[in-house]
């Protein structure tokens, strides 16, 4: 009898307990709302889409182009392939660099510096007069373009947050991958309408855009500051003289001093 008492009463706290979690979580139960994409996060997509398409349109709608580069800038076909590879050579070695320079410098000046430099590489491959110029000229295109759309992504999770990531990314996927398969059809139509310049040029008024609503809509992502570096320096001063305490107390700030300074890391 004592023990079905007993394992009555533990019951009974047991559902007690959980009574009370479930009350304490209540008011907090916003997540429904929380996971609705804001009109900050949608206008932060669009500035992603517009910075980030034309580096991937710009993969492809050359493809196009190469009899008609051949033919213009009196080059062979070897030597033509090297516009539409050394974009893409150059666009995906600077991609790993990303994550150094935006912690360096901060994402949104690292990018916009990118959409500038693409937009550059551009005018400069519109203007080319010959195929040495018009390869250099991609060379600053992909120097730009391999930054772009990881920066646009990682600012843009950074303002979504887990829950909505799957949603954000659904929504900047879809152009993305559409836009190889739309590159050709573009890259011909300017070549019929105007020139092969046009390919290159067209990209200035929507970077143009882009960087206009990237000042105003990008959210800050400057340096870390000084009090913040001198805080990570000055983590390791504790840690240091912890290490001479052999108390206990000591020994668990000294734990705690690291992994601070680990965190701010």
């Amino acid at each position: 009898m004592k023990l079905l008492t007993h394992q009555k009463q533990s019951s009974y706290k047991v559902c007690v307990t959980l009574s009370n979690a479930q009350g304490r979580q209540a008011p907090t139960g916003q997540a429904p709302a929380a996971e609705g994409l804001t009109r900050e996060i949608l206008a932060l997509a669009v500035v992603v889409v517009l910075g980030s398409i034309m580096t991937i349109l710009d993969a492809t709608i050359v493809n196009v182009a190469l009899p008609t580069l051949g033919r213009d800038l009196h080059a062979s076909i070897s030597t033509i392939q090297w516009v539409p590879t050394i974009y893409l050579l150059v666009f995906a070695s600077v991609i790993p660099l990303t994550g150094w320079i935006s912690g360096r410098f901060g994402a949104k000046p690292v990018w916009l510096a990118s959409l500038g430099l693409f937009m550059t590489g551009s005018m400069l491959a519109g203007l080319a007069p010959s195929i040495g110029a018009l390869i250099g000229a991609r060379v600053v295109q992909g120097l730009g373009g391999g930054m772009i759309m990881p920066l646009g992504q990682s600012m843009l999770a950074q303002v979504a947050g887990p829950k909505r990531m799957g949603r954000v990314m659904s929504i900047i996927g879809v152009p993305m991958l559409l836009a190889p398969v739309f590159g050709p059809l573009i890259g011909g139509a300017l070549i019929e309408a105007a020139s092969w310049r046009w390919i290159f040029f067209a990209n200035l008024p929507v970077g143009l855009l882009a960087v206009a609503l990237a000042i105003r809509l990008l959210p800050g992502g400057g340096r870390r500051s000084a009090r913040a570096r001198h805080g990570a320096r000055a983590g390791a001063v504790p840690t240091a003289a912890c290490r001479r305490r052999g108390t206990p107390p000591a020994r668990a700030g000294c734990a705690a001093s690291r992994w601070a300074s680990g965190a701010r890391r």
